[in-house]
């Protein structure tokens, strides 16, 4: 890419999910740039500034510390009374740490983390390091908080079959930093940073030919493309070793799925909440509580709980297998709906986390005394490794093997 291209924002690039040579216009506001054989995004639309990110950024940070020591809502049933915060999701800590920790990493700190090095930038301008950008990589795949603030409102229309819910400051400020963080999360994908910290060295790319054929590779993490006719490379930007396809793809994505799919059956066959009343205790599974749901007249929640809880996961392992499976086989007949399989599955993959943020929200809210309170199943937990199971899968499946069958049988 010669020094005027790069000004204008003109150049050839590696499609890093088809492995096509692409030729970039020039850049224009207000106009993104997809991949003309499997449609992914290569250059977005709006270029956003560093300052008016940061600007954003510190103020989601100042309303999540405003948010934390303030309560949700409160809760009124039979005389009895209860209120909800974030703090108090300390409460489960004795006995469910491995729940309060996915939250207070998924919701908490991690955003805060990636809201914090956007603000280094955008009001110091601190250059990325290595770790910094790494850091921040993970941190960006790792925040839930547009899932918890779903989760969030779902909890609420549970609870007001049970109790009396009034609103309180603490929810409404956290709608408010859930939203400037979701735009910060959105406007700054980890490519943005590992630009700041070193472009991408300069190459010589022939449009007639994919990116393996010219000896290019990717780096997965970094998104860098560099030139290497080894088979084993290390990314010359953020040190990760680099293949021109994902080292055995194919094994590693079974044997996950395969974990996914035996963990599937405990999750929803056993109680995911145990809810007691009087000294009671009653368990319930995800389709019991979605059920209670639809019989209360709450349809749209139901749904969504029978979606999120379900259908994503199951469509995912299924998914997965299938495309796994079509690969190994080198059926592809056509690579464009395969290859939109998989983005489907990549953008649905976190939101099954929905009923496990519900399960916590309602275990730590609901609690009146000896009348009624709400805990965790054992269900919960295996439900949780369903998730981040197909997530690792999904992460492990290399899409560019899509393209190559179709382009062999041809």
């Amino acid at each position: 890419m010669t020094k005027s291209q790069e000004q204008s924002g003109e150049g050839k690039v590696i499609c890093p999910s088809c492995d096509l040579a692409v030729l970039l216009p020039a850049y224009r506001r207000g106009y993104q740039c997809r991949c003309p054989r499997c449609k992914k995004l290569l250059r977005t639309a709006n270029d956003i500034s560093w300052t008016h990110g940061a600007a954003v950024a510190f103020s989601a940070i100042l309303m999540l510390l405003c948010v934390l020591p303030l309560p949700f809502f409160s809760l009124s049933s039979s005389g009895l009374s209860a209120s909800f915060s974030l703090l108090s999701l300390c409460l489960l800590y004795n006995d469910w740490f491995l729940l309060v920790a996915l939250f207070v990493l998924t919701v908490l700190l991690l955003p805060l983390c990636m809201l914090v090095i956007i603000c280094a930038i955008g009001i110091c301008g601190y250059k990325p390091s290595k770790i910094v950008a790494i850091v921040y990589t993970y941190c960006h795949v790792g925040s839930f908080v547009d899932v918890f603030i779903l989760a969030v409102a779902i909890s609420l229309v549970k609870i007001t079959s049970l109790a009396t819910v009034d609103f309180l400051s603490g929810f409404y400020l956290f709608v408010i930093f859930s939203w400037m963080t979701i735009w910060c999360w959105n406007k700054y994908r980890p490519v943005t940073i590992w630009k700041l910290k070193d472009k991408s060295p300069e190459l010589s790319i022939n449009l007639e030919l994919k990116g393996q054929e010219q000896g290019i590779k990717i780096c997965r993490r970094c998104l860098c493309a560099f030139k290497s006719y080894e088979e084993e490379a290390v990314c010359p930007r953020c040190g990760k070793r680099t293949y021109f396809r994902q080292k055995i793809c194919g094994q590693k994505c079974a044997a996950l799925l395969l974990a996914a799919f035996i963990l599937f059956f405990p999750s929803n066959l056993y109680p995911v909440m145990v809810t007691t009343y009087l000294g009671s205790p009653e368990g319930s599974n995800i389709v019991d509580g979605a059920l209670f749901l639809w019989k209360s007249g709450s349809w749209f929640v139901a749904s969504v709980i029978i979606v999120a809880s379900l259908f994503i996961p199951g469509f995912k392992i299924l998914a997965l297998s299938y495309l796994s499976l079509r690969v190994n086989k080198g059926v592809i007949n056509n690579p464009v709906i395969l290859s939109r399989l998989f983005h489907i599955v990549e953008f649905i993959g976190k939101w099954s986390m929905l009923d496990v943020f519900v399960v916590i929200i309602m275990s730590v809210a609901v609690k009146f005394g000896g009348l009624m309170s709400v805990a965790p199943g054992f269900a919960i937990l295996t439900f949780c490794l369903v998730v981040l199971v197909t997530l690792w899968a999904a992460a492990s499946f290399d899409e560019r093997l899509i393209w190559d069958k179709y382009v062999e049988k041809k």
